[in-house]
């Protein structure tokens, strides 16, 4: 059976999840972030695969709003903060990296799709590679191309 999350509880995961975006560090008040996490959903009684699924959600959210937080960065010349946004996709999936071939991020491609066309998430593909060396492969994937090399 699966937990019914509180406000405050759902808060408390993706405000994990934040932490690792935005400190761009592997320890959460010295603790490794998937340590932290896998405590935290303990405590608040909440089952291992419930609090995996909402990792996976959270991380594909996030990785989504980047991803267009990065393009209208980018048609408004802002191409520094656009890095940055890009930057924090980067820290996310170095500590909770997606599976490859995910359900969570072909629903972020789906999504994507209808919101920008091939050349510009190819471009965002390519401002991608230039901020962060790691994790090509599944930002393609999220970016709906199929392959990076794009």
């Amino acid at each position: 059976m699966h937990a019914i999350l509180s406000i405050g509880q759902q808060q408390a995961l993706f405000w994990t999840i934040a932490a690792a975006e935005d400190m761009g560090t592997a320890q959460i008040n010295g603790e490794n972030p998937r340590d932290f996490l896998a405590g935290l959903s303990m405590n608040i009684g909440l089952d291992k695969f419930r609090a995996a699924t909402l990792v996976c959600a959270s991380v594909a959210a996030r990785t989504r709003a980047c991803l267009l937080q990065c393009w209208a960065l980018e048609i408004q010349g802002k191409r520094a903060e656009a890095l940055d946004e890009l930057v924090k996709i980067c820290r996310i999936h170095r500590v909770f990296p997606p599976e490859e071939n995910s359900a969570e991020m072909e629903m972020v491609a789906g999504g994507l799709k209808k919101n920008l066309e091939v050349a510009e998430r190819v471009h965002l593909l390519s401002l991608y590679r230039s901020a962060c060396t790691t994790g090509v492969k599944t930002v393609a994937e999220a970016l709906g191309l199929s392959s990076p090399d794009q």
